[in-house]
């Protein structure tokens, strides 16, 4: 490589690395000063070297573009501790690649290779809700995926929209893939969750078209109560700052010379508006924004000061101890360029900018336990925190029989949260101990502390509950001898697996596979078969684990028990699902459909989720690949009620049940017959509450009558019972479920409902307040109806329930006063 090239990239990484602040806070909290250095060569197809190619890198959430040199390399040091996180992706307009990320100083390697594929253009129409097109328009895509020992970022922006609307990106050959899309506008409602799906087929045609909401412009103006504009005061919208730094940037403004501030795409609803400004008091109300709405304004009065001294047990004072206002009137909303700051030479932190009542706020410093949940006010005498020293594990690790040191081994730490859940095993800040010694340091105050210590060829160590006060504690593991599972896997026709994938699901780590694809599960128990199908696992507890098998030809879950009797696995073939959604005789186009399992959750057992989901052609077809056998359902999927950061509550509809045979394929049709309902919710005249039918969902559930058992089976049961048998579980029932939206006015309505007798449910959510959300309903509505068989084949009339009045509970009042309900009787 070119010297001075490679200098150049050198002293460019170590220029960010030392003068962005966030970076010496990361290098503070890794406790880890060295430096472990990288090549990356960038190739084309034909393994060629591509010079001046485009690299975006992402260094400890430090984003730089780097060019490659004339042999495609770029180089960079990066820190090595644990929590050291290295991000790349390459940009070209011909070829593409996968955005591959480490995490870990460790995992980094010296040398890596980007080999880049020809790619195909994808791309699609972005309109507004008038069909006009909308220029700007960040698009951005996720698509979950795991290459080898590499973890592949879910999401990364991809293009932006033209004056046409038109954007165009290019992407890997991969016809089964399916695309999460979030589109984002400064003008226009961002959907911050990837609710936008699209298929390999749509994005193919670059004609597909989403559409984007146009926001809602909230204007307002900041002054002096002398009516004096105030520039510069910082306006922040929501109940909380701990967001993207996209969207901090979205929900964040400064006035101008004259105290105005203006957004342009706030969701409609109640929201939180926090201003304040440096030398004046905060201000924070919660505004009812709409279309119509007036702008607001606000005025800030002048600001009492609070001074904060810091010391460690010995009374010395701390100098840069970060200090962070959190919370105030029960939001996280204050900004921290005036509320979070560092303690100078004398211990002392200072501001002037504070409200005339208490404000929590969190201390942090390198060598010392976290102070949280400080409840300060200002006054004339400062206050006083004393940081207390970390908790310092350390110990040996040896052999047990031969009492010789390890070499190599990881050590994780775990915390107990003191609610009588499972030990959480912090896997993603693992650290790796050599030569038989380890030292940990902990600096944040939990309800209990744990050490974890594996290593190949040997059990686990884990070491008894540490609290917060024990100062320094030495815990040294004797390992001993032993193995995870062995064996061999198997495809469905008997011949070796290669490269499958085995993934271990307990009740700290979850396993969740989507469309047949695992998620990023780096840190976690795992393995993978080699070319004649072997494997071999870590040390398994049996009791409570699953491993999952993921392989072309198909899959397995087997318990650790049975690992432990039988460890050669033979897959299972995969199934698959395809069908129509109608409406009527009409195919629907772009519909959500999923198809999911009854899983329930179990209480300290392993926890594995396999979910899957797509969306209907221009034909309404769907198809679902890599399916496992088991009580499968598929049903349409209806979003209502956003609940803030893009994300909405859903409901199943139109669902029918999927015959699940290995190998083969199971057809569904979703919708097509049956009658239609619809009706119109109301609520009473006196209720005061604000009511946005949008968060409002109906469901009709079938209602099936249990059948007697017959005398023989009754005899039966109480025979077992008197033998303290145990009885065994009735078998499930089909339930046929429809649902719908509420529009503006109250209004919703269901096609094809199959004619029987149906249990009616309305729900109701308060509209968020900026991006919270209540969970708690402020309507409901449950009763008894009947969809009657169809007389006629032509008959096309809907089944009309009229008005159904909710039951509402009244709007929160000040004072300890329960929640009343207008009572309202259900008609049956």
């Amino acid at each position: 490589m070119n010297y001075l090239h490679r200098t150049n990239h050198l002293l460019r990484c170590f220029l960010v690395l030392i003068v962005g602040g966030g970076c010496a806070n990361e290098l503070i909290a890794q406790g880890d000063s060295g430096f472990k250095f990288i090549e990356i060569k960038v190739v084309d197809p034909d393994g060629k070297p591509l010079a001046d190619v485009e690299v975006d890198v992402d260094l400890d959430n430090m984003q730089f573009p780097m060019p490659t040199d004339e042999e495609g390399l770029i180089a960079l040091n990066v820190p090595s501790g644990a929590s050291s996180r290295l991000r790349v992706k390459v940009k070209h307009k011909d070829y593409v690649a996968d955005v591959v990320s480490w995490q870990g100083g460790g995992s980094i390697p010296e040398e890596h290779t980007i080999k880049l594929e020809k790619g195909i253009a994808i791309g699609g129409i972005v309109h507004d809700q008038d069909g006009n097109p909308v220029e700007g328009v960040k698009v951005t895509a996720a698509t979950p995926q795991t290459t080898g020992g590499v973890t592949v970022i879910q999401a990364d922006e991809i293009a932006t929209t033209d004056s046409e609307g038109r954007w165009r990106a290019q992407a890997k050959d991969e016809p089964t893939r399916q695309f999460l899309l979030k589109l984002t506008h400064e003008d226009y409602i961002a959907r911050n969750s990837f609710s936008q799906l699209a298929t390999w087929d749509q994005l193919k045609t670059l004609d597909h078209v989403f559409s984007i909401e146009k926001g809602i412009e909230l204007l307002g103006t900041v002054t002096s109560p002398e009516g004096e504009p105030i520039a510069g005061a910082i306006v922040f919208l929501g109940s909380s700052r701990y967001v993207s730094t996209e969207d901090r940037t979205r929900l964040t403004r400064e006035t101008d010379e004259q105290g105005k501030f203006h957004f342009g795409n706030v969701t409609p609803g109640p929201t939180v508006v926090t201003v304040a400004a440096w030398g004046r008091a905060p201000e924070l109300r919660t505004v009812a924004v709409s279309r119509d709405a007036e702008p607001v304004s606000f005025q800030l009065q002048t600001g009492n000061t609070i001074r904060v001294r810091v010391t460690d047990p010995d009374d010395i004072p701390i100098p840069g101890v970060g200090i962070a206002g959190d919370n105030w009137r029960g939001h996280r909303s204050l900004p921290d360029t005036i509320y979070r700051g560092q303690t100078d030479e004398d211990g002392i932190w200072e501001c002037d900018s504070m409200p005339d009542e208490a404000m929590q706020f969190d201390l942090f410093a390198r060598g010392h336990m976290s102070s949280r949940n400080n409840l300060l006010k200002p006054g004339d005498e400062p206050h006083t925190i004393v940081m207390a020293w970390p908790l310092t594990v350390f110990g040996k690790v040896v052999d047990a029989e031969s009492g010789l040191p390890l070499e190599s081994f990881t050590v994780v730490q775990g915390i107990d949260w003191g609610n009588g859940q499972q030990i959480y095993w912090e896997r993603y800040n693992q650290q790796q101990g050599s030569n038989g010694k380890y030292s940990m340091e902990i600096n944040e105050p939990r309800e209990g502390h744990y050490v974890r210590v594996e290593a190949d060829g040997y059990r686990p160590g884990v070491s008894r509950k540490i609290t917060s006060e024990e100062g320094e504690v030495q815990i040294n593991f004797e390992m001993e001898e032993g193995s995870g599972p062995q064996g061999k896997i198997l495809t469905p026709d008997g011949k070796p697996a290669a490269d499958a994938e085995l993934l271990v699901a307990t009740p700290q780590d979850q396993v969740s596979i989507y469309n047949g694809h695992a998620q990023q599960h780096e840190g976690r128990p795992s393995a993978e078969s080699d070319a004649s199908g072997n494997y071999q696992l870590p040390f398994l507890d049996a009791t409570s684990t699953i491993v999952v098998v993921r392989h072309d030809s198909g899959y397995a879950q087997v318990d650790g028990k049975t690992l432990e009797t039988s460890p050669d696995i033979t897959l299972t073939a995969w199934a698959a699902v395809e069908g129509t959604v109608y409406e009527g005789n009409q195919p629907v186009a772009n519909e959500p459909v999923q198809l999911y399992f009854n899983q329930v959750y179990v209480r300290g057992a392993p926890r594995l989720y396999w979910g899957y989901n797509t969306q209907t052609d221009d034909a309404g077809r769907f198809r679902f690949d890599r399916v496992v056998c088991d009580e499968a359902y598929v049903a349409r999927t209806i979003r209502f009620g956003d609940t803030g950061n893009g994300a909405f509550m859903s409901v199943f509809s139109h669902t029918q049940q999927a015959k699940l045979v290995p190998g083969e394929t199971a057809t569904v049709k979703l919708g097509g017959e049956g009658s239609a309902i619809k009706g119109r919710l109301t609520v009473p005249d006196d209720y005061t509450g604000h009511v946005t039918w949008s968060m409002a969902s109906v469901r009709i559930t079938e209602q099936i009558q249990a059948q007697p058992d017959s005398l023989f089976k009754a005899l039966g049961r109480a025979i077992g019972q008197l033998g303290n048998q145990q009885r065994a579980p009735r078998q499930r029932q089909f339930v046929r479920t429809y649902a719908s939206t509420v529009d503006e006015l109250g209004n919703f309505a269901i096609a094809d409902v199959a004619p029987g007798a149906y249990r009616l449910d309305v729900q109701l959510y308060p509209p968020r307040e900026n991006d919270n959300f209540n969970w708690q309903q402020i309507g409901s509505l449950n009763k008894s109806i009947t969809i009657p068989e169809i007389e006629e084949e032509n008959d096309q009339d809907p089944v009309d329930l009229g008005e159904l009045m909710l039951q509402m509970v009244k709007p929160a009042v000040p004072g300890p006063a329960s929640a009343q309900f207008y009572s309202i009787p259900a008609a049956e």
